[in-house]
This record gives C-alpha cells, structure tokens and sequence, in this order.
C-alpha cells in the first residue's frame, strides 16, 4: 500500500502551541513535517506533494545524499574538529564566531596562553547563546496565543486534504507505486515544470479516479499555510539555539581541558549535558561545590 506523508502534525504540533512552557531551556521536540528532526532516509518510499515548491532547485534524493556525505565526513570527530569542519554557512551566526575563536585557539603553540587570550570571548558567546535561546523562548512565549486559531485552522485543511489524498493513493497498485511517486515529485516542482511537462504529468495523475484532485488540494494545503510556516520557522529557530548551547559548551569544555584548565571544562561539560537533560544550569553549580571536597 502506498503511504504518504502528510507535512504536517496536528496533534503534536497543537500540543505544542498549548504549552509553549515546555520550550523553556530545553529541545524543542515537535517537528511540523511530521519527521521529528530525523532525516528521512525512507524518503523513497512515501508519497510526498509539497516536497518542492516553485523555486525548488534539486530532487530530494540529492539533498539527502548530500546531507549523509557530510554526516560521514564528521563521524568520528571530536568536538573541536566537527567545528573547524563544518562549513560555516551551515552554522548560525555565534558559530561562526566560535569557530574563528577555535581556529585561532587551534593554531596557538601555547595552549594555556591562548586559553587565557581568547577566555573572554568565547565567554561572551557562550552567554550570547544562552541569551538567544532566553529571548526566542519569550517571543514563543508571547506569539504562540495568538498564532493558535490560524494555526488550527491550516493544520486541519492539510490533514484533511491529506486524508483524502491517502484514500485515493490506496487504490493504486503496488506495481505503479514508485513511478506515481516521482510523477507526484514532479508535478510538485510546480513553474520549474514547462507547460508541456506540466499537462503531461497531470495526464498520468489523472489516470487514477479522483488522485489529481486530491494532489492539487493537498498541495495547496500546505504551500499556503503561513501560520503553520512561521510556527514551524520558529520551533527551528528555538531548536537550533538549544543545539548551540550545547555544542558551544561541550567545544569549550575541551579548549579549557587543551588549555589546562580542567575544574572549568569540567563544569562546561555538565552544564552542556545539564541542558540537554532539562536541568537547571545552578545545580551543576550546586554539585560542582559540593565536588569540591572530594577533588583536594
């Protein structure tokens, strides 16, 4: 039977929009295409409509080759090394600017001295980060109400849409499946299509009773969603945030051990494992004083 993907996650996501509470200081968790940030490497076998969009500029199977070349590349790193890695395109604006730090740390002879010169900044951009994050939970905080009525409303057109748009694809055979599935990707290419190709692949949709229909309204569902767009907008931005605290912490922590510091990069390192398990940065200062004895 032929699946399809819907791009959305009604439940889940309303769920989201009733306790914005729960992004405080944490990951955020709910993913509106409905993958839960995972990269989809079944991509082949769902049926996917809103997958590109008129300006798309490659198939989806390129862009997954190309995001697990890249997860190969860094396998193994440490930290620091990822970092430098990384293209820093891919990176959010304090990124890059702990990776000019790490780079810079990095060339140094003298580890300990370079500790000491680039201390203070990197300080800075581990508050940087935290800030951030501190001040996209607030606007989630505050948008989140009245985003909800519009958000409902687009989230239920598309799980409408798709769950027709399910029944029809059911009706297929299980031999025409993967070549209906890329007639639907690229009819989703939308004005990159020529008019020509355009008729034809509708032809071919139109071949199963009611799948053009059922396409062109689940489509429409979610290429016009505005609401659900910048929620989904501004759960990444949260996410991504949350990811830098970490990453940032967990980068500095081995700076500090490079540059001898052990007590802090110790503290760096719980307080970036803290945040990835939702507990309060002051217990990890509370633990670290209680430690205190132990380690003369």
């Amino acid at each position: 039977m032929l699946k399809l993907e819907t791009t959305d996650s009604s439940d889940q996501a309303k769920e989201t929009l009733d306790s914005s509470s729960k992004f405080q200081d944490q990951y955020v968790q709910t993913n509106l295409s409905g993958d839960s940030g995972k990269s989809d490497k079944s991509a082949g076998k769902v049926l996917k409509v809103a997958d590109a969009g008129p300006g798309a500029e490659a198939p989806e199977a390129e862009a997954t080759e190309k995001e697990e070349s890249a997860e190969q590349q860094t396998q193994g790193d440490d930290p620091i090394n990822a970092l430098l890695k990384a293209d820093p395109e891919s990176l959010s604006k304090n990124m890059r600017s702990l990776q000019g730090l790490v780079e810079n740390f990095a060339k140094a002879d003298d580890r300990p001295k370079a500790l000491e010169q680039y201390r203070g900044a990197i300080d800075k951009n581990i508050k940087q980060n935290d800030d951030d994050f501190q001040a996209l939970n607030e606007k989630w905080k505050t948008e989140a109400p009245l985003l909800k009525p519009k958000f409902e409303a687009e989230a239920k057109r598309i799980g409408e849409t798709q769950e027709v748009l399910n029944k029809v694809a059911s009706t297929i055979p299980e031999a025409e499946q993967p070549r209906m599935k890329e007639i639907v990707h690229l009819w989703s290419r939308g004005d990159k299509n020529s008019p020509e190709l355009k008729s034809a692949l509708e032809k071919e949709l139109g071949q199963t009773p009611g799948l053009l229909k059922a396409v062109k309204d689940s489509y429409a569902a979610n290429t016009q969603a505005p609401t659900v767009e910048k929620v989904q907008e501004m759960q990444t931005a949260i996410a991504q945030a949350a990811e830098d605290r970490v990453a940032s912490r967990m980068i500095y922590a081995e700076l500090l051990a490079a540059g001898g510091d052990e007590p802090a990069a110790k503290r760096m390192m719980m307080q970036g494992m803290a945040i990835q398990m939702d507990v309060p940065l002051e217990q990890v200062e509370e633990l670290m004083k209680r430690q205190q004895p132990k380690d003369k």
